[in-house]
């Protein structure tokens, strides 16, 4: 917090200074069963596609800067999976995740449903890709911290945290969460307290989403103004790392490891990283299944990145309708009943799950040791 009087800032307007950066990840083409529930065999397969050429965008306007964020300067991001079919157009988005101003969701969605994309091909053929994903960073120019307005109220949640007033610090930060009119630097200060509140409340579940708010706030900051020091970054990967192996999130935990090694100077990282990731390659590589505590929440879907090519669902309380299997070579939708194994061929590539239901569902998602 010495820093953050550093981050005070005017309230001017700038009406024309929205700035929309869209981090994209896509990969292989998929093709799409709608079927009911059934047991895939050892022998089938999807033969791996050699020649497919990505789909390439031909026009992706930018969403519509929400007049209510707008007039309170607030800012934020949004991430969103989707598929581009066969005739170039986007199908099937749904938002993971976001943080900031609610209106940023639909004024994200509606402008992700309108892009158009020269279609993917594989051999000359038109085919879908899936495991499509954006982010949709909502930023208005002229702000480079927090407002003073801001900076009182955290302070007095951050003091009364730092006295050992946790329920009283967790009240303080519920308000400031209630009002969403946040900028950018903003939202990374409240999350990063929400984490910790959440590890003395031991609220893994909510620990684990603020990291990730966190996180993902941080990455729109400039070089010239960042939030955090590097040292405390650094802490923020390594907690959301160990947490993701502690909650059994092996493929979040995966994918979390290949972006700190992709970081420069990321020694001290993976030292403090490595006895977590020893206890998940081991756990991997051994006849124990996975079992994941998930639950529906207020969005009605849950997402998971499988580590493990076989899954199921089972201590279901309360009703799961579907699960999505979104891959590298393809997809598939099926209905969900409990106790059942699904197996998935090593062509298909790495899976992302979409598991609907009705809200408030809880069950355990396990990951199966392969036969």
């Amino acid at each position: 917090m010495k820093k953050l009087n550093q981050f005070l800032l005017s309230l001017s307007l700038v009406t024309s200074a929205f700035v929309l950066h869209a981090q994209e990840s896509t990969d292989s083409p998929c093709d799409f069963v709608d079927t009911e529930l059934e047991n895939k065999s050892e022998a089938e397969s999807v033969e791996l596609l050699t020649s497919f050429i990505a789909a390439t965008p031909l026009d992706r306007p930018n969403p519509s800067y929400p007049t209510s964020a707008a007039r309170a300067r607030a800012e934020g991001w949004v991430k969103i999976s989707y598929v581009v079919d066969k005739n170039g157009q986007v199908i099937d988005p749904v938002i993971e995740d976001s943080g900031g101003h609610r209106a940023f969701r639909g004024a994200a969605m509606s402008a992700v449903k309108k892009w158009e994309f020269t279609p993917a091909t594989q051999n000359g053929e038109t085919v879908e890709q899936c495991k499509s994903s954006v982010r949709l960073d909502f930023v208005m120019g002229g702000q480079s911290g927090a407002s003073r307005r801001f900076v009182n109220r955290y302070r007095k949640a951050d003091e009364q945290f730092k006295n050992g007033n946790i329920e009283e610090a967790n009240e303080s930060l519920q308000a400031l969460l209630a009002n969403k009119d946040r900028n950018r630097y903003e939202n990374a200060w409240a999350w990063s307290l929400d984490a910790q509140i959440a590890a003395k409340l031991q609220d893994t579940d909510r620990e684990l989403n603020a990291l990730n708010k966190t996180i993902e706030s941080i990455k729109s900051h400039s070089s010239e103004n960042q939030t955090f020091k590097n040292s405390f970054t650094n802490y923020l990967y390594v907690r959301l790392f160990v947490m993701q192996v502690q909650k059994f999130r092996f493929g979040d935990a995966l994918q979390t490891f290949e972006k700190i090694n992709e970081m420069d100077d990321n020694d001290v990282i993976l030292s403090n990283i490595a006895q977590a990731k020893q206890y998940m390659d081991e756990y991997l590589n051994s006849d124990q299944n996975v079992f994941v505590n998930a639950s529906i929440e207020n969005e009605g879907v849950f997402f998971h990145r499988l580590a493990r090519q076989s899954f199921g669902f089972t201590n279901i309380e309360g009703k799961l309708e579907t699960v999505e299997v979104r891959c590298d070579s393809k997809r598939e939708i099926y209905t969900v009943a409990p106790d059942n194994i699904w197996k998935i061929p090593q062509s298909w590539g790495q899976c992302q799950l979409l598991v609907s239901g009705d809200e408030q569902t809880s069950f355990d998602l396990v990951e199966v040791v392969s036969a």
